[in-house]
């Protein structure tokens, strides 16, 4: 869940800056949006961020607010195919309760939503429509904690963004030691300029290097 506490974000950054004192840690928005804002912040400032829009075919936007809106909804829209798949796993899985809670748990402010169609028996079939509409409002809802779901539909985004045959590369960290190792990686292979860089250390705030 995202860090809502202004001091304990701060010492959340400053923890960051005094364990790995050779990366600069950037900080993000604090209202749910932390992973989208990682996104803009860290495009902008590699100046990547008209590239991203051609890459992705995504509206141009002016501000982080309206960038934050406009990637919800085109991951949103991007989700289809992944949320027809989860509703099939947790017509599967909610036979199991316990097993249910770990998986949901994993999913961001959308487990609001799965929770909701497990109180009602809703994990059948002839709801999956109604399911994929609801995950995609979920998605798109402004201050939403992002799962991993977002994050693998965005990873696959830039997985596939070509532009003037120069890739566009995103790396979604958990620790220090894991950054470092991508940003050695990605200079040797000549691609750091081209690379943005998250990190989650435990699951409490999205910064970016």
């Amino acid at each position: 869940m995202p860090v809502k506490d202004s001091k304990k974000l701060n010492d959340c950054i400053k923890k960051c800056e005094n364990n790995e004192s050779n990366l600069k840690i950037k900080n993000t928005k604090n209202d749910g949006n932390c992973f989208f804002s990682a996104i803009f912040r860290s495009l902008k400032a590699k100046n990547l961020l008209n590239d991203f829009y051609k890459c992705v075919n995504m509206i141009k936007s002016r501000t982080e607010v309206s960038f934050i809106k406009n990637i919800r909804k085109l991951i949103a829209e991007n989700a289809t195919d992944d949320i027809k798949n989860m509703f099939d796993n947790l017509i599967v899985i909610s036979k199991d309760k316990k097993t249910f809670k770990l998986v949901i748990n994993s999913l961001g402010d959308m487990n609001e939503v799965l929770q909701e169609y497990y109180d009602e028996d809703k994990y059948h079939s002839k709801y999956e429509n109604e399911f994929i509409q609801d995950i995609q409002k979920s998605i798109q809802k402004n201050g939403n904690w992002v799962g991993q779901l977002e994050v693998d539909i965005t990873i696959n985004l830039f997985n596939n963004c070509e532009f003037e045959e120069n890739n566009l590369y995103i790396r979604v960290c958990n620790n220090y030691q894991t950054v470092k190792k991508k940003i050695k990686k990605d200079k040797i292979e000549n691609i750091f300029d081209r690379t943005i860089y998250l990190l989650n250390q435990k699951e409490s705030h999205y910064v970016y290097i």
